[in-house]
């Protein structure tokens, strides 16, 4: 699951590195992802054969996508709607083998026990994409402005320049998601050592670097959608009974940090940054809004939901051109209001499942896994797509799987060095202990 949704910047950089022509990596990228498929295969099979069962809160969600799959046969298959430079096969292949398997099977073979092992594959595959992407836009980009690097929008072009095998959106998405683990981790971890601060500050820092670096507004959006659940969560955690889980001082010391540091730099640095630029030009002088070539899309999308509000008119809109870009938009356009209420049904358990997780129901490794499909639902408002986005896909069908009611004990929490139990506050702490407590 973390190689499905967090790999292919990663494998692209590799690509890249070693020489593969940029014509080439398609057929590269193709038979990584029919690995990943394959391995979801035997996944499902081998969950099957220990007759497990589909999570019920999932089930609205093949729904979805069982309205979403007619639609697809009928408008690809019967109609022969394609938008260009793609084939009924790569469009069908996405959406049934590369997002519909994988999804099941983790809707399968979910198990709560299992929180500790997918938090830290999660977290190893979200640091090593983003080492690999900070590597090639910083180092081997070679015709990036270094000195104002950040006023760019950084991508790689593909076999011409409407498309590209490496987007400022994808660049963007892996920092916000690797800082708000990172986040998590300092939010709820029971004890770090100074030296694992530290690494876990560096690793931040290449996070806020790549977010910053791929210049777009959808991941910075789905970035402070992730900090509003911290927020929330504290002010419902540590309003508990003393000895429950509850959230790290340390958190709040070091988002304060970057707080002042992020206005500092604002108000005192020249460098440009493209992504708050371009949310400072969404809006003209007079403080109307600029109308943006997603607003069209926007607005052609809503055009063929008129056109049949009940069961939907085309998965594609723009007279088979482009996707809506939105999957709340995509789910009434193609589906009307019958598939887009499942859809509003299944957003409801996807809030439910990260509530879960970032209240403790899941343990200290369900808290940044919850923030991780967060801020990838809150990205799909902006730039995701029911049939061609398996990356949002598989963690929504995580997230949701965490909408249960059953969940993991919370008596213990195991980190590296040891396992921890969560002992309660004494009544009265003394004031040395305050201190040293906010980066414990």
């Amino acid at each position: 699951m973390a190689v499905l949704a967090f790999s292919y910047p990663f494998t692209t950089v590799l690509l890249l590195v070693i020489g593969v022509p940029v014509e080439g990596l398609g057929l590269f990228n193709y038979a990584i992802k029919g690995l990943i498929t394959a391995v979801f295969g035997v996944a499902l099979l081998a969950a099957a054969s220990q007759r497990r069962s589909i999570t019920s809160t999932v089930l609205p969600l093949f729904l979805l996508f069982g309205l979403f799959g007619i639609r697809l046969l009928y408008d690809v298959v019967g109609l022969g709607i394609v938008p260009p430079l793609a084939s009924p096969s790569y469009i069908l292949l996405y959406f049934f083998g590369l997002t519909v398997l994988p999804v099941l099977s983790i809707a399968i073979a979910f198990d709560a026990d299992d929180m500790e092992v997918l938090h830290k594959w999660l977290f190893g595959m979200l640091v090593l994409t983003n080492l690999a992407l900070f590597y090639y836009v910083a180092i081997q980009a070679q015709d990036l402005a270094t000195e104002n690097a950040l006023a760019y929008r950084f991508q790689v072009t593909g076999q011409d320049d409407a498309t590209s095998v490496l987007n400022p959106i994808t660049i963007s998405l892996m920092g916000a998601v690797l800082l708000l683990f990172v986040i998590g981790r300092f939010a709820v971890f029971f004890r770090m050592t100074l030296f694992s601060q530290a690494v876990h500050l560096g690793i931040f820092a290449v996070g806020l670097a790549n977010m910053l670096l791929g210049g777009s507004r959808g991941p910075v959006v789905a970035f402070v959608f992730g900090l509003m659940f911290v927020a929330a969560s504290a002010l419902k955690v540590n309003s508990r009974a003393i000895g429950q889980f509850k959230i790290r001082p340390r958190v709040w010391v070091y988002l304060g940090l970057m707080i002042v540091g992020g206005v500092a730099f604002a108000l005192f640095s020249d460098l440009t940054i493209a992504s708050f630029d371009r949310f400072r030009t969404m809006f003209d002088g007079s403080g109307s809004r600029i109308i943006e070539e997603r607003d069209y899309i926007a607005a052609a999308a809503w055009g063929d939901f008129k056109k049949s509000p009940i069961i939907g008119y085309s998965y594609i809109t723009m007279n088979g051109t482009a996707l809506a870009h939105n999957v709340f938009l995509e789910s009434f356009m193609a589906l009307g209001v019958v598939g887009g209420s499942v859809y509003l049904f299944c957003l409801l358990i996807m809030l439910r499942g990260i509530w879960h997780g970032v209240t403790g129901r899941f343990g200290p490794y369900g808290y940044s896994v919850a923030l991780a499909g967060a801020a990838l639902i809150a990205l799909s408002m902006t730039s995701g797509s029911i049939g061609q986005s398996p990356e949002i896909w598989v963690m929504v069908a995580l997230i949701m799987s965490m909408a249960q009611t059953r969940a993991i004990p919370l008596r213990t929490v195991h980190h590296r060095g040891g396992s921890f139990p969560l002992r309660s506050r004494p009544a009265v702490p003394h004031p040395a202990a305050i201190s040293a407590s906010l980066l414990r």
